[in-house]
């Protein structure tokens, strides 16, 4: 997924939208959820550290 953005911006005329779909798809549900529990950790961390 970290050459995705290069080859949008710069191959545009040979990018396979069905590719990119699933792309979208399969992958960008796992960086969500991902980022959801990084987040939490963080939120979590940060009141550990202001004793709340």
């Amino acid at each position: 997924m970290a050459g995705l953005r290069d080859v949008l911006i710069h191959d545009y005329l040979q990018v396979d939208i069905e590719e990119v779909w699933l792309i979208i798809v399969n992958e960008l549900l796992q960086l969500k959820l991902t980022s959801c529990i990084s987040t939490r950790k963080l939120n979590n961390y940060q009141k550990v550290i202001n004793c709340e």
